[in-house]
């Protein structure tokens, strides 16, 4: 049975269905906005005499058309995720993706132009009082002058996306979303979807998480020649792009997209390096607590105590609740995520795997996809995609379009932050030693999943991307250079299932958002540091904090840390995290001697 059952999302507040013809009402409104916006902009944006007046015009008209075209594309994309197997899905995701592409190539233009605008000129704008909201963006805009083509040339790259990257990426998403997994239960042999045979890898029973990664890793071995192809296209779509572009380095378009500096990312990733050794020392007290010599690698998620079922309603509640004890307001908020339907975990097949929030503008709500499948892990999912989508609505009340998208690495800041709160929560109603132990594992792991883990994936990352630069991959190439970053976190702690080292090729970020995973160690650390802001003063904290969701992405995160009094350019403040990891560490340590 479905776990979740019902629990679908209403996205009624886009479209009716997939056949309503508002959708193609809604493209061609915009199909034709696009071509009014070219005859009136183009040749005035890069002129000297572009002012303030013109360029704020052209904004307000640019978030018109942005409307219009939005939705059909979102809710063509959420069509798909929701059954990435239904061919009306289908059909509907590349039609829009077309029309889309279209739309974007009327208009490359304007951001062609942004750049083409001369330095004075840009000056005198940024100086006038009455584009001091827009000052940010076109701050960041520019300083992707460098790397911008002519209009003709970005045209042919948009083009060639749409059916070059953009379809390899979809072709993944189909492939592996049509993945089943064989496995017996209970004397039975059991067809299942992969959020099913990956909710075994924390079963308390070893023989079922050795039988789970069994079955997960062959069908992913099996399927690896296939996504090994995906993945050589698009490293070598990313290098050839790159050339093009003149990007210094294969991250050059990651530290732009997430408005950070190389060196503090270098920081950040020096930092968690040097701390890999916790996790090594955490799994050695973890075989310890279950019991065994040495963990093997379908232990590394055992539950330490007992396996907390947890049902939808029961979840549900939990989160908003913990949300709710942090302030009244945030947690009414989350739970109009509940009470209008903006959330899709029931589990059935087809499914994207994963979850994510989607906020595409301030205005339209976020929705929320998961896979709910009765674990305590999936109430730390859910209160992690809350925070992001608790953090679209605030930025909904003072944001425009182009200023709603935080960068990636403040995007998460609130999920993260949700997830502590959750954590505060287990631990305060934990009624004996044993539980306070099972959640003291679960927040140290979280951080060794999310801080470790995360920068070992952007070490293999630009491995692939450097090598794969240069030939194209074997599926064993890529394997090993798997295990080797694996290993540096783990050394002997832990013991490698046999074709652990194919776990990259479910790895979606690789394909579709290329050195996306640092911003989830940000995010946590960041977060570390928040919240002893927040335990230390909760008065002066909480209207504070919800100013920074509020400002969505109208600073840098440089900027947003400093107005809390916090500078995440230098290495102690990356390092201040690992001191509080310690000290969880040494607290596990001394109760399970």
């Amino acid at each position: 049975m479905a776990k979740a059952k019902g629990v679908t999302w209403d996205l009624s507040f886009l479209y009716s269905s997939v056949d309503d013809p508002k959708i193609r009402k809604d493209l061609k409104a915009a199909a034709e906005l696009a071509d009014k916006f070219v005859s009136e902009y183009r040749g005035k944006i890069s002129s000297k005499d572009c002012n303030a007046a013109v360029l704020l015009k052209a904004i307000a008209d640019m978030e018109k058309l942005y409307r219009r075209a939005a939705a059909p594309y979102h809710y063509a994309s959420l069509k798909f995720s929701e059954d990435t197997q239904n061919p009306k899905h289908l059909s509907l995701v590349n039609d829009i993706r077309a029309r889309f592409t279209d739309i974007s190539n009327k208009l490359v233009f304007f951001n062609v132009e942004l750049m083409k605008m001369p330095d004075k000129t840009a000056d005198a704008i940024l100086k006038d009082k009455s584009f001091d909201f827009y000052k940010f963006w076109l701050q960041e805009a520019r300083k992707s002058k460098p790397f911008t083509l002519t209009e003709k040339e970005e045209q042919v790259i948009n083009l060639k996306d749409s059916t070059g990257s953009a379809a390899f990426v979809q072709l993944y998403e189909e492939f592996t979303g049509a993945f089943s997994f064989m496995m017996t239960v209970d004397g039975k042999r059991k067809t299942m979807t992969e959020e099913e045979v990956e909710s075994f890898f924390t079963s308390p029973d070893r023989k079922m998480r050795k039988k789970a990664y069994d079955s997960f890793y062959s069908v992913y071995e099996d399927k690896a020649k296939i996504i090994t192809s995906i993945l050589n296209t698009l490293i070598r779509d990313h290098y050839n792009e790159g050339k093009l572009r003149g990007w210094p380095g294969p991250m050059t378009p990651a530290y732009l997209r997430d408005q950070v500096t190389q060196e503090t990312i270098d920081n950040l990733i020096n930092v968690v390096v040097a701390n890999y050794s916790q996790a090594e020392r955490y799994y050695r007290v973890k075989a310890k607590m279950l019991k065994l010599k040495v963990l093997h690698g379908y232990d590394r998620s055992a539950p330490v105590g007992k396996d907390h079922k947890i049902l939808w309603e029961d979840g549900r509640k939990m989160v908003v609740d913990a949300y709710t004890a942090f302030d009244g307001e945030v947690g009414k908020r989350a739970q109009m995520f509940f009470d209008k339907k903006w959330i899709d975990a029931e589990t059935r097949a087809g499914k994207r795997g994963g979850a994510f929030c989607s906020g595409v503008m301030p205005d339209l709500n976020p929705v929320v996809l998961m896979s709910w499948m009765d674990k305590m892990s999936d109430a730390f999912t859910l209160a992690h995609e809350l925070g992001h989508g608790l953090h679209d609505l605030y930025a909904a009340e003072k944001q425009g379009i182009l200023t709603y998208h935080p960068p990636l690495v403040a995007a998460e800041t609130a999920s993260v932050f949700g997830e502590m709160l959750l954590t505060d929560k287990l631990l305060k109603e934990a009624k004996n030693a044993e539980m306070k132990r099972d959640i003291l594992c679960r927040q140290l792991e979280g951080v060794f999943n999310t801080c470790s883990r995360q920068i070992m994936y952007i070490a293999f990352e630009k491995r692939i991307h450097e090598e794969g630069a240069q030939k194209s991959l074997s599926p064993e190439e890529i394997c090993k250079m798997w295990e080797e970053e694996e290993s540096k976190i783990y050394k002997d702690s832990i013991v490698f299932h046999p074709l652990q080292h194919y776990y990259w090729a479910r790895i979606g970020h690789f394909f579709f958002a290329r050195f996306y995973c640092f911003a989830y160690a940000f995010g946590k650390l960041f977060v570390l540091a928040l919240y002893q802001r927040y335990l230390e003063d909760p008065k002066s904290f909480i209207p504070a904090y919800k100013e920074m969701l509020r400002a969505g992405g109208q600073m840098p995160p440089a900027e947003l840390a400093a107005k809390l009094g916090m500078d995440i350019t230098k290495p102690e403040f990356w390092a201040a995290g690992f001191r509080y990891v310690e000290k969880l560490l040494s607290e596990l340590e001394s109760v399970t001697k």
